[in-house]
């Protein structure tokens, strides 16, 4: 497993500072989705007491900004992630690292989620590489055939892409219809060079694949090589 020179007293310091990941639900979930189905705190505990995961703060903040995503047209979907990625960036980033402990910069920010979550954590991330050093998507609610268009900016410069994100890291399951969508994401990436990680595993769009991938994101978080 992975080890960090992480010490239990340094969470006593009154001055030290924490990288933050901001993690996203899904469609028709509340903020408690990841405390409640993760559970995000119990696995984080425990990666990080077992010295496998640095010390973070986790943030879950309310996603929606459409009545039914699910049902919403492609259109209403890009809107809507469209607002959340303001109200991330203008709003709730600004508000985190103003009432704690949090350190600032890209290279202590990381944005992930599930499904809707991780269509907005990678619009996030990709149209924003200056505010996220670390993106991962887990069974992303995006559509294949509009992958070139809607990260154009960020597949537009690969070697700049490569240079400002540590961590790009893509899970879906097999048996999830959103599968296609996302392994389009990662074909385009790997045709333009940009690094990242693809974890294809068995099973759909359910809890047990991305408590998985939570598993295996959170250990490559907030370390110089990102454990690519």
């Amino acid at each position: 497993g992975y080890r960090f020179d992480y010490k239990p007293k340094e969470a006593k310091d009154p001055q030290a500072v924490y990288p933050v990941l901001y993690l996203l639900h899904g469609a028709g979930e509340e903020v408690g989705g990841w405390v409640f189905n993760g559970p995000s705190s119990v696995i984080a505990d425990n990666l990080i007491a077992q010295g496998k995961a640095r010390p973070m703060i986790i943030v879950t903040p309310l996603g929606h900004t459409v009545r039914n995503f699910v049902a919403a047209s492609e259109a209403e979907r890009a809107r809507s992630i469209g607002l959340f990625t303001r109200e991330l960036l203008e709003g709730i980033v600004p508000f985190v690292e103003a009432s704690y402990r949090a350190a600032p910069g890209s290279a202590n920010r990381a944005v992930a989620g599930l499904s809707m979550g991780g269509a907005q954590a990678l619009q996030a991330g990709l149209d924003h590489p200056d505010a996220f050093a670390w993106v991962g998507s887990f069974g992303a609610a995006i559509r294949g055939e509009s992958v070139a268009q809607t990260y154009a900016p960020f597949l537009a410069d690969p070697k700049l892409a490569n240079e400002r994100l540590r961590l790009l890291w893509i899970g879906a399951g097999r048996d999830d219809g959103l599968f296609p969508a996302n392994q389009a994401l990662h074909n385009t990436l790997a045709a333009r060079g940009i690094t990242h990680v693809f974890h294809e595993s068995a099973g759909g769009h359910t809890w047990i694949n991305w408590r998985g991938y939570f598993i295996e994101f959170l250990p490559r978080l907030f370390q110089p090589a990102g454990l690519r």
